[in-house]
């Protein structure tokens, strides 16, 4: 690493900070984390990888940080990459340095004939949201809009027809409220993605976060079946290649 960086590192976070970001880097990479999801859906996705022998070619939208609380983390470190998504610009910067080998998409991703829309940037940045209705639940809970931007609008079957060669193995997706309208539009005929992990709890102050099954129900129709749940998140496979995939033995 360049020396001129460090020493500008070194007097802009002050020496606690500093040392402190060198170690958990050097430790990081010494003595990795089990899981980086929010409730341990990697591992569990990753289990179900490693049965089958497939090294997965992921799609995130709604990545939010490149590392913390993330589903697909675990699969880069592994050297897996694939395609992230993420309206936050703010963040978006700090996922591009950390996740060089994937290919970072700065938009939103919509139905077909939204080519922009108002992104509410929220205090807590994981709860940013298009949804006004959202927005609104956020602010009675106690959070407030930090900015609201107008971001690009695409759609998650123009992501998988311009950004994959093939279709990906995995779709994780979270991005608070509009996760079932956009799984609705995709086109299942084209893209049976075999492993799709999404949010399925709602928005809670507290520990006790309602279940929405909605997601649940519609993927039942396009062929999919519960494989895990941690509750907040559910790990659907598709029913024809999870009853066909060859298996390690």
């Amino acid at each position: 690493m360049d020396l001129n960086l460090l020493f500008k590192l070194y007097r802009t976070l002050g020496w606690r900070d500093f040392y402190g970001r060198c170690a958990r880097r050097l430790f990081d990479f010494a003595v990795p984390q089990t899981s980086y999801s929010q409730s341990g859906e990697d591992t569990i996705i990753d289990f179900l990888f490693q049965s089958v022998g497939i090294k997965p070619v992921y799609l995130e939208i709604g990545t939010n940080h490149p590392k913390y609380l993330n589903n697909t983390y675990k699969f880069y470190r592994a050297g897996c990459s694939g395609v992230l998504v993420e309206a936050n610009p703010l963040l978006a910067k700090k996922i591009r340095r950390r996740r060089r080998r994937d290919k970072l998409l700065n938009v939103g991703v919509g139905i077909a004939g939204n080519t922009s829309m108002m992104f509410y940037v929220m205090k807590n940045d994981g709860l940013s949201t298009f949804s006004e209705a959202e927005v609104e639940q956020r602010k009675q809970a106690g959070d407030s809009v930090r900015m609201a931007i107008p971001i690009k609008m695409m759609t998650i079957n123009e992501i998988l027809t311009n950004y994959f060669e093939r279709c990906p193995d995995l779709l994780s997706i979270d991005i608070e409220g509009f996760d079932l309208p956009v799984l609705e539009s995709m086109d299942f005929d084209l893209f049976s993605i075999p492993v799709i992990c999404a949010e399925t709890c709602q928005y809670s102050t507290d520990h006790i976060k309602p279940n929405d099954d909605s997601i649940e129900r519609f993927l039942s129709t396009k062929g999919y079946l519960k494989y895990a749940s941690t509750y907040i998140n559910t790990i659907f496979v598709n029913q024809n290649w999870f009853l066909n995939v060859n298996r390690n033995t």
